[in-house]
């Protein structure tokens, strides 16, 4: 699938269906997982799928991220998703943790591939104490191998080129 592809499936509702949760069945009010994920203000679908669909989400965004063609804004949102992904992994039960941990580690693997590092895609809005460590959050440090037109642009404009 291309970044195209991907765009157009945005546009018309097909990923969020693509990476619907599997079962279907929403989680307890109580889960800490959907609490969460209700606190980080996702989508009341995205709540719905847990932790599940937010993977099922990131590794689509994992297959189109070598030529990614949104803007520099769409990329850090896309990236804000894996910093959701890890804070749910801190809430989650063992048993939630190890059902998605070899999804969740094929997909970062196929992002560290598609990119390369970079800089802080934060840029100089989050310094200091707010500043992601690379360490912990490499996600916020990395940007597409073979970015499409606009995304180089906004690349080049944020000097992370």
């Amino acid at each position: 699938m291309t970044a195209r592809d991907t765009f157009a499936a945005r546009l018309s509702g097909a990923i969020e269906q693509m990476t619907r949760h599997r079962t279907g069945i929403s989680g307890s009010v109580n889960d800490p997982v959907r609490k969460y994920l209700r606190t980080r203000g996702v989508s009341e679908e995205l709540v719905d799928g847990g932790l599940e669909a937010a993977i099922d989400r990131w590794d689509a965004i994992s297959r189109t991220a070598k030529t990614y063609d949104f803007t520099l804004d769409d990329w850090l949102n896309d990236m804000d998703l894996r910093d959701i992904i890890e804070g749910a992994l801190s809430v989650a039960d063992n048993a939630e943790r190890a059902s998605v941990s070899e999804r969740l580690q094929t997909a970062d693997d196929r992002l560290k591939k598609a990119t390369v590092k970079t800089g802080s895609i934060w840029g100089s809005a989050m310094s200091g104490d707010l500043a992601p460590d690379p360490a912990k959050a490499w996600w916020y440090f990395r940007r597409p191998s073979k970015p499409g037109e606009m995304m180089k642009e906004d690349l080049e404009t944020a000097g992370l080129d």
